[in-house]
């Protein structure tokens, strides 16, 4: 999942004229290099004696390091609808052209369908010979394979893109109505003949569909975490070195 997320924050900055990311990745150094002085400074306001250890300085160059990709993370994600249009069209195009994926579905759509004894597959060829198909003469094996090739492209969807597939909600997975829909609509306007792999198409587009409706929000809560995030980070070098600050202020006093 962290790839996955990193993988779209990547995306969204590459998004961004290189002007613009210029400004951002300057900025973040900013912020950076600012929250470093404060953290190594702030003290200074009660305790003019203390001072600041590498260990310290280690510390806030940590917090300054995760400022920054805080930053690149905050501005990266706003772009998240276009995105998760661009992977999604890219996951599905590399599907419909993956023949390994493409020979197990077929065999297992291929046993599915042979184990509902629906079909005669007394004269069909095995599902590892070159000549083998899918004797779909009812609806129902039709729909049947159909949806079988739909699951399987959303399970492989969820195996490759699993920040994506987090935000998709469960019923946003393809039903068999969806699939009876579209089957009904083709019958209609292109053919008898339902052809299975449409359906991974279908699953594209209902998964595309899906993310573009909840990507705005969880922009917004995702800019919220990272804020959130941010200053929670900023208080554990604070904290620690105030502390010892403070400490310090109490033996010098003795």
């Amino acid at each position: 999942m962290l790839t996955d997320l990193t993988n779209i924050i990547i995306d969204g900055l590459q998004l961004l004229n290189r002007l613009h990311l210029l400004k951002v990745i300057l900025g973040a150094l900013l912020l950076a290099v600012l929250c470093w002085f404060i953290c190594s400074w702030y003290t200074k306001l009660w305790n003019k004696s203390f001072q600041v250890s590498t260990k310290h300085h280690l510390l806030c160059a940590l917090s300054a390091l995760l400022t920054f990709f805080f930053v690149l993370a905050f501005v990266g994600i706003r772009n998240l609808r276009p995105v998760a249009e661009a992977t999604v069209e890219k996951w599905s195009s590399a599907l419909r052209e993956n023949g390994q994926w493409q020979d197990q579905t077929f065999k297992d759509a291929y046993d599915a369908l042979k184990n509902t004894g629906w079909e005669d597959f007394s004269e069909v060829p095995s599902p590892d010979q070159a000549d083998a198909y899918l004797p779909c003469s009812k609806e129902s094996s039709m729909i049947l394979t159909a949806n079988l090739y739909a699951e399987k492209a959303c399970l492989d969807f969820s195996k490759k893109h699993s920040f994506l597939d987090m935000i998709l909600p469960s019923e946003s997975r393809i039903s068999k109505e969806i699939i009876k829909n579209d089957m009904d609509n083709y019958f209609r306007s292109k053919g008898e003949f339902y052809p299975i792999p449409r359906a991974v198409e279908l699953a594209s587009v209902q998964i595309r569909d899906e993310l573009l409706k909840k990507t705005p929000r969880v922009v917004f809560l995702g800019r919220t975490m990272l804020i959130i995030l941010f200053l929670l980070i900023q208080l554990i070098p604070l904290g620690i070195i105030g502390y010892c600050a403070y400490k310090n202020l109490k033996i010098a006093n003795k």
